[in-house]
């Protein structure tokens, strides 16, 4: 069926007559195949937490060493002193005021990174019309001005976070927003881990443990081909979990 599904696939690209053609965020596996086939193969480090079965956050903190427990009771007071209203949207109650709101503050914090947006808006507003069942918006707001927020997509065992925004820099509102609020809910929802985009020190700092993911990347012109090639990391396709960081893409995750 895979292999059915890869050469439909690519049909549909000599068709159309696309020059290059992208499998994204693909596991291990199909990605040796598809490396097997002549695809150019390329990864990413992401962040992830996993499910081990904690019934509750309280439960969780306290399979943690004492340290990790003291920062996060500490943080998450502080975000608790900031007076803030927190809410979970689903997709369908998410307006596009709301989202355009949403999209500005991404902006300020791929500007303050020294990057531009890697999405347009047209893509959140796209997943909202499409798979709204699927999109979750976790927002705080000051009375009634949105002030940060994360963008949630969910299946039926996991929870992707990508995409970060925020008005201003407020550390532990990030923190809060980005590994705490997803690992309520994934404990409340009882779904088996977070994907949490890409690897950062602060997450790893929080119990987020660092894997790659892999992309496969088709070419039809063997010029862009052998560009592609030069930009791929040295240290090879499949690095081991814990060394892979060189690779890293500097977007803000």
């Amino acid at each position: 069926m895979r292999r059915i599904v890869i050469r439909s696939l690519l049909h549909l690209v000599n068709h159309d007559k696309l020059a290059i053609f992208n499998f994204m965020h693909i596991d291990r596996d199909l990605a040796s195949h598809l490396q097997q086939e002549g695809w150019l193969i390329s990864h990413e480090v992401h962040s992830f937490w996993n499910n081990t079965g904690h019934g509750d956050f309280d439960s969780y903190l306290q399979s943690l060493p004492h340290r990790k427990r003291y920062m996060i009771n500490k943080e998450r007071q502080k975000v608790a002193q900031l007076g803030l209203t927190i809410k979970l949207i689903a997709g369908d109650a998410i307006s596009p005021t709301l989202l355009e709101s949403y999209y500005i503050g991404h902006q300020k914090v791929c500007l303050r990174h020294g990057n531009q947006p890697w999405l347009p808006i047209e893509v959140f507003q796209k997943l909202v019309e499409l798979i709204p069942e699927s999109v979750r918006l976790i927002a705080a707001f000051d009375g009634d001005r949105y002030v940060a927020g994360g963008f949630w997509i969910l299946d039926r065992s996991a929870l992707y976070l990508r995409t970060w925004s925020a008005m201003a820099e407020l550390p532990e509102l990030c923190f809060e927003l980005i590994c705490y609020r997803p690992i309520i809910y994934a404990l409340e929802h009882g779904l088996k881990c977070i994907d949490s985009g890409l690897f950062g020190q602060h997450k790893q700092q929080r119990a987020y443990l660092s894997e790659p993911v892999y992309s496969a990347h088709w070419f039809r012109d063997d010029k862009l081909r052998q560009l592609a090639i030069r930009e791929l990391p040295a240290e090879g396709v499949f690095p081991d979990c814990r060394s892979a960081q060189l690779c890293l893409s500097d977007e803000p995750g």
